[in-house]
């Protein structure tokens, strides 16, 4: 078991804690608790998104439980997403968007499309808590992701904070509930910037 809470996010220190992950580490919990100024779209993203891929592509292959909570522009979390490891039983997502290269839009697509391939590879995930701040979510992308919840055959725990900026009503929360696995034990939505009516809210 390893807690670290650490400042700002950068490649820099995204390298340093990558270098000393052990193998054999099972839990892991790895917060930076800084807020960059990349929202303002200055600085360099790029470099950025590749000390998110260093991390994502160094934790430990016998991973089970995995906390993490960074700063990272969707390039950085589809990253993130196609290199967690599979074996992961709980898994604990709160990523904070970023401009990427003047583009507020980018995230449309790419990060639902990078979430939905990621689930059906943690066929042992029980518990799913994910927070993604700012993010632009389209009634497309909320499709998409919400597509690939049923292949968690496992989970029993799932919470989702989907209050970031999007244009989303009654379709996506009849979609979202559709897609809500079975058998939860624990079931929590954050889901403030919605705007559904009665419809959607009967769905849900």
């Amino acid at each position: 078991q390893l807690r670290l809470d650490l400042n700002q996010f950068s490649a820099r220190s995204a390298k340093a804690v990558a270098d000393v992950l052990p193998p054999s580490l099972k839990e892991l919990r790895l917060r930076f608790h800084g807020r960059s100024f990349m929202w303002l779209d200055v600085g360099d993203n790029n470099h950025e998104d590749k000390g998110t891929e260093i991390l994502a592509t160094s934790l430990p292959r016998r991973l089970q439980k995995l906390r993490l909570m960074l700063e990272c522009t969707d390039a950085g979390a589809a990253a993130l997403c196609e290199n967690l490891p599979g074996g992961l039983e709980q898994l604990d997502l709160s990523l904070q968007f970023r401009v990427r290269n003047g583009c507020r839009e980018a995230a449309l697509q790419r990060v639902p499309e990078a979430l939905s391939a990621m689930l059906p590879r943690l066929r042992d995930l029980a518990a799913l808590r994910m927070s993604l701040g700012m993010l632009v979510i389209s009634p497309q992308g909320l499709r998409t992701f919400a597509g690939a919840l049923p292949a968690c055959r496992r989970l029993t725990d799932l919470r989702l904070d989907l209050s970031g900026r999007g244009d989303l009503g009654d379709e996506a929360a009849e979609a979202l509930a559709a897609a809500i696995p079975r058998g939860l034990v624990r079931l929590a939505l954050c889901l403030r910037s919605w705007r559904f009516t009665a419809p959607g809210a009967q769905a849900l």
